[in-house]
């Protein structure tokens, strides 16, 4: 039968070792040092990273072969997780190619020990390279895993280093090639670097063949002869000494301390009991399948309420516990959310977010659970498992930071088959957390860039006032050229009154525009000086200019939280600049003053005072001032003062207001701060 040295995708892998390798990708944040100890262990993952490497579509920015590290570091995250998923679909998806458990943990663990045997031998010896060395030593016997792998069986074995040629030779007759043929034509075939090609080729030459070949080499041949059990073990320390001068003692030692090394990985892998389980596999990749399509799905969750109920109804459908609910980390407490309504009073559950109960254990990144029938559970375990038999707390987390808890109220069965299943789980727990984490990294873009287009929607209006206030006065000024012409002629003069009125009134609909877009954008909290210092420009602009009257306006350059919302306090002002600019008429000066420190009653207070040198109000007026009555000019008068009035009463402040007839007026607003 003909054996294909080129073929990678059906060489076996240790399933433990394809899980650890899938379950490292649930951290988005992973190391390649992580995945390279990984990969390290299992000569067909690494044979399938190298050549992978070294082939045409990566061999440009594939560096000299430094270490396997560095491999995995010219491959990508995303193309390592393609090699270990399609490497484990092959393996679980094609018994027919099954070799014997047994045999296949034998030959894991002599690559294995070879391989840190290999590395052990490079430190004594000062050969340089010792990672090279280590992986020559795991890929030294890999055209025994082709073959085996290809042909359903494995190639006929020898005994004794006087055997070796005679191995080969069976080989050669029975199979038309042998194992180091097959392994050296394998890594050649893809470009691995030339001692990982010399060790699979050479490891069986003869002594005399030895002489005169590469430390490397003669490294691999040793570590090979004396771990293999068809070596006698004095041929093999014979060996040592020939090669490298090593005592018997020497020799000895350094193997028995790497078979030492490699057992507990050996036993946790699965191959002290001579076997390999496999079922664990299949199950992790049915498991990784149901997972990965939840993204999509999570994906298109338009807000977070819907994304977690979402994923309340992917835990019914993936674990079958239909009582899901969450703990939302906020300002270090943890609010309940029941996204499907289903226990109305979670909601209302507030708890600290650090502590030892349950929830606060699992917001540190693991899951947790208990039954109830325990005496450990407190107060709160029994709250939120509302009746039910068990609680089960898993953290819902992106790169390592759990903001939400998924809380299941599952019966006692239900918790034994969850805490079977917790490595589906984790992974269940970090995909929902990276969902959770692209959602509010979404909301917050979406909120600044709504902020954005506010903020330059505000400054495109106040440069529209800015640019029509100019046009606005020079109208207003020819209207009076024209007055002062047309003195005598009463018609013409109604006409003017009516354009004057008209272009006043387009002055007051820009001070709405702006001051009402201000509002929409600043909210209740922030500095009132700088909402008044956005104000009174436009009020110049619109209001003052054009009337030619002069406006200057005081303020400090921060005050203290008013009572007084930021909206009512900017209707205040214009309501008191607009009355002022209409009992002026033509000329005149309107000054705005804002000061703090002001206290009454033993209260402190913001003084708002708006100040005019017009004509002033009778005594009859004053008395009327801030009730509802018909608007006439000139004069302060209409409903705008009483709506001041109102507004600053409701905050608990104090308007009032000094005239005389023909010396103005000033109007004083006492605004008491807000309580901390």
């Amino acid at each position: 039968m003909d054996i294909d040295p080129s073929a990678l995708d059906a060489l076996p892998s240790p399933p433990l070792v394809l899980l650890e390798l899938l379950d490292a990708f649930v951290d988005e944040a992973v190391e390649f040092e992580t995945l390279a100890r990984i990969c390290a262990r299992d000569p067909s993952l690494t044979t399938r990273m190298l050549a992978i490497a070294n082939s045409a579509a990566f061999r440009r920015r594939a560096p000299t072969f430094v270490s396997l590290e560095r491999v995995l570091v010219t491959l990508g995250l995303d193309t390592i997780k393609t090699i270990a998923l399609t490497t484990a679909l092959v393996q679980a998806l094609a018994p027919e190619r099954a070799l014997s458990a047994a045999t296949l943990a034998a030959f894991w663990r002599h690559a294995l020990v070879t391989a840190a045997l290999a590395r052990a031998l490079a430190h004594t010896l000062s050969i340089d390279a010792p990672e090279r060395l280590y992986l020559a030593g795991l890929l030294h016997d890999i055209g025994r895993l082709v073959i085996a792998t290809q042909r359903g069986e494995w190639p006929p074995e020898g005994a004794g280093e006087g055997d070796a040629a005679r191995l080969l030779a069976r080989e050669r007759e029975r199979l038309g090639v042998d194992h180091c043929a097959v392994g050296g034509a394998l890594l050649g075939a893809w470009r691995l670097p030339a001692p990982l090609v010399m060790a699979a080729r050479h490891h069986h030459a003869p002594l005399a063949a030895l002489a005169d070949a590469p430390p490397a080499l003669r490294l691999v041949h040793l570590a090979n002869a004396l771990d293999s059990p068809h070596w006698r073990e004095s041929e093999a320390l014979a060996l040592a000494d020939a090669l490298f001068g090593l005592t018997p003692a020497l020799a000895q030692r350094l193997h028995r301390e790497a078979v030492q090394q490699v057992e507990p990985l050996c036993a946790a892998l699965g191959f002290e009991s001579g076997s390999a389980p496999g079922a664990p596999l299949t199950r992790a990749l049915c498991d990784r399948a149901l997972v990965d399509g939840l993204d999509g799905q999570l994906a298109r969750a338009e807000d977070e309420d819907v994304l977690l109920a979402t994923i309340a109804r992917c835990v019914v459908v993936l674990f079958g516990i239909d009582r899901a609910r969450f703990l939302v980390a906020e300002d270090g407490r943890l609010r309940g959310r029941d996204p499907l309504m289903a226990d109305p009073g979670f909601a209302a559950i507030d708890c600290a977010a650090d502590g030892e109960h349950l929830p606060a254990r699992a917001l540190a990144g693991e899951p947790c659970s208990t039954l109830l029938a325990d005496d450990g559970p407190g107060v709160l375990e029994h709250q939120l498992a509302a009746g039910a038999e068990a609680l089960y707390c898993l953290p819902l987390r992106a790169a390592g930071e759990p903001g939400v808890v998924l809380v299941l109220a599952p019966s006692a069965a239900q918790l034994a088959r969850l805490r079977a299943r917790e490595r589906l789980l984790r992974t269940f727990g970090e995909v929902c957390g990276r969902a959770l984490a692209r959602q509010r990294e979404q909301r917050l873009l979406h909120q600044r860039a709504a902020q954005e287009r506010a903020l330059l929607e505000r400054a495109r209006l106040r440069q529209v006032v800015h640019e029509a206030g100019n046009p606005l006065s020079i109208a207003q000024n020819y209207l009076e050229l024209l007055a002062q012409r047309l003195a005598d002629d009463a018609e013409a003069n109604a006409d003017l009154l009516v354009l004057r009125e008209e272009l006043e009134r387009v002055g007051t609909i820009l001070v709405r525009l702006v001051d009402g877009d201000e509002a929409a954008g600043d909210g209740d909290e922030g500095d009132p000086a700088e909402s008044l210092r956005r104000l009174v420009g436009v009020l110049d602009h619109a209001l003052c200019r054009p009337r030619g009257i002069a406006f200057s306006c005081t303020c400090p350059d921060s005050l203290p939280p008013l009572r007084l919302a930021r909206d009512a306090l900017r209707q205040v002002v214009v309501n008191l600049v607009r009355n002022a600019a209409e009992a002026l008429g033509e000329g005149g000066r309107i000054e705005v003053a804002l000061e703090d420190g002001v206290r009454v009653g033993g209260r402190a207070h913001v003084e708002l005072r708006v100040e005019d040198d017009g004509p002033g109000l009778a005594a009859e007026r004053l008395e009327t001032l801030f009730q509802p009555q018909q608007s006439a000019k000139p004069g302060h008068a209409g409903v705008g003062l009483t709506i001041v009035r109102n507004l600053v009463e409701a905050a608990g402040g104090l308007v009032s207001c000094r005239s005389r007839p023909g010396a103005g007026c000033r109007f004083q607003v006492l605004l008491p701060l807000r309580r901390p």
